[in-house]
């Protein structure tokens, strides 16, 4: 962000917007809060100073009513509505219709990108499937939620039960079934429009497992810290890739971002398999908190989290202009 983009966002309102689910616990409610401040804090550091944050709750206009569409800038930290945690899409409808600006995607990708099957275009039915070892996930949730060992499997009778209970727990919006690729897993943290940038690569390191269904980024894996899981992934960034892979995983991740319409910042998950790099998911506004691969990537880039925010804020100013 250059001088003149900088001084513009620092006249700005800038205006944080989370939720609470409501099946959250205090915990979670206090880490939300802790993280907020936190923002809020690097933020002012960094140099914007009219930082307010604001918990929105239904209905939605309501909660703006004291905001000037023209004089704010909305970082976009809403992970639900209501009640239904995959539901990305219906917050930011609504600030487009009161004519804010806002970051990240738009409601029309997030509400495409949070149904992996219409992201993969197909949808496997496990009565065919004869690919093992395969991986079952539901369709459209997120964080990794119903991803355990257990969802690597490696046979029909493993992959009917696996389907049954995914169902049971996660509702009627479907399953995925997917080849199961193993190897190093690798986070291309992306951001940008016109131009999208690829940020250091961050590379799940699989090696302290000998066991092939321990090495997927289940949810233990990602959120709880005391796990075996937890402590036996350690992230590598920047990744250790040759120059040509290092093209290869860039050039299809920039590729996805932009099919899907991704917009400011994004993470696109990729594997290797004999030299040819799938990807295994879009993520559209990714985990931005201080312990999340975007950030890590954002500091590996020479960012502190709050000139990298503001950076993002500065994407999301450009749209009002």
């Amino acid at each position: 962000m250059d001088d003149g983009d900088r001084a513009e966002l620092q006249k700005k309102k800038i205006l944080i917007i989370y939720t609470e689910m409501g099946d959250w616990t205090d915990e979670d409610k206090l880490l939300s809060k802790i993280s907020v401040e936190e923002l809020i804090g690097e933020l002012r550091d960094a140099g914007y100073t009219n930082v307010v944050a604001k918990k929105i709750t239904d209905p939605i206009d309501k909660c703006l009513e004291e905001f000037d569409p023209k004089e704010t800038v909305i970082f976009n930290w809403t992970e639900s509505y209501g009640n239904d945690g995959t539901d990305y899409w219906t917050i930011p409808n609504e600030l487009e219709k009161l004519g804010f600006v806002y970051t990240g995607c738009s409601a029309s990708c997030l509400l495409q990108t949070i149904d992996k099957v219409k992201v993969k275009k197909i949808m496997l039915e496990p009565n065919g499937w004869t690919t093992f070892p395969a991986l079952v996930k539901p369709a459209r949730e997120h964080c990794s939620t119903g991803i355990t060992r257990d969802a690597v499997v490696d046979n029909a009778d493993q992959l009917h039960k696996r389907v049954e209970y995914i169902l049971e727990m996660y509702g009627p919006h479907g399953v995925i079934v997917e080849d199961f690729i193993e190897g190093n897993e690798y986070n291309v943290a992306i951001w940008g429009n016109e131009k999208p940038e690829v940020l250091p690569i961050g590379m799940i390191d699989y090696a302290g497992f000998d066991d092939y269904h321990d090495r997927i980024c289940s949810f233990d894996a990602k959120w709880r810290e005391d796990s075996k899981e937890f402590l036996g992934t350690p992230v590598i960034c920047p990744a250790p890739l040759s120059d040509e892979m290092k093209k290869k995983i860039e050039e299809l991740a920039v590729s996805a971002y932009k099919l899907f319409g991704l917009r400011d910042y994004g993470r696109i998950d990729i594997r290797v398999r004999d030299n040819e790099p799938f990807i295994l998911d879009v993520n559209s506004n990714p985990d931005i908190t201080t312990s999340g691969g975007l950030v890590r990537s954002m500091r590996k880039a020479g960012y502190t989290y709050g000139t990298g925010v503001a950076k993002i804020l500065g994407m999301a100013l450009s749209r009002l202009k």
